[in-house]
């Protein structure tokens, strides 16, 4: 399937989006761009002309800025219960969906609709995160650097522990 990117899914610098990742159930579009933002879109505007013209039907989900440089890449786990990025402030954040009413940071323009949170910031690169993948059973987060070093961490099914498992380094 190929479809035009609509203009509402944009990030804040005209660079656009670098990295995009479709969850699990099919109804939810994480991206990335070149600032700290990871935001989650409703993919059923994006496919649907009715439902993106439709004023009750959300669009953005949730814009969540805890990278402290530009995000790179983002990946759901395959059961959708994480959502992991990477950025150039060298870090792996997973983030969580929890239940109850969603925030925004202060000053923010927009008023989360789902709820997503910080639950883990893995360190051990020393340059940017530049990709991510989770292994089929999602016990394990393969990450990738600049630094050229590849590092596996094993993650708890909620996320909030981790624990490097691999590095590999050199791998220019």
């Amino acid at each position: 399937m190929i479809i035009d990117c609509p203009e509402w899914v944009a990030h804040r610098h005209p660079e656009g989006i670098s990295a995009v990742n479709i969850h699990p159930n099919g109804r939810r579009l994480a991206t990335c761009g070149t600032d700290p933002q990871i935001k989650i879109w409703n993919l059923l505007p994006i496919l649907d002309p009715a439902a993106e013209a439709d004023p009750a039907v959300p669009k953005l989900l949730a814009a969540l800025s805890e990278h402290q440089g530009s995000a790179h890449v983002v990946a759901f786990n395959h059961c959708g219960a994480l959502l992991a990025s990477g950025g150039n402030d060298n870090t792996v954040l997973l983030y969580k969906l929890h239940s109850g009413a969603a925030t925004s940071k202060l000053g923010a323009s927009f008023v989360n609709i789902e709820n997503w949170k910080t639950v883990a910031n893995i360190r051990g690169h020393s340059l940017d995160v530049t990709g991510l993948a989770w292994s089929p059973s999602d016990s394990q987060l393969a990450t990738c650097s600049m630094d050229g070093s590849i590092m596996v961490f094993s993650v708890s099914a909620d996320g909030t522990q981790h624990s490097p498992a691999h590095r590999l380094s050199g791998q220019h």
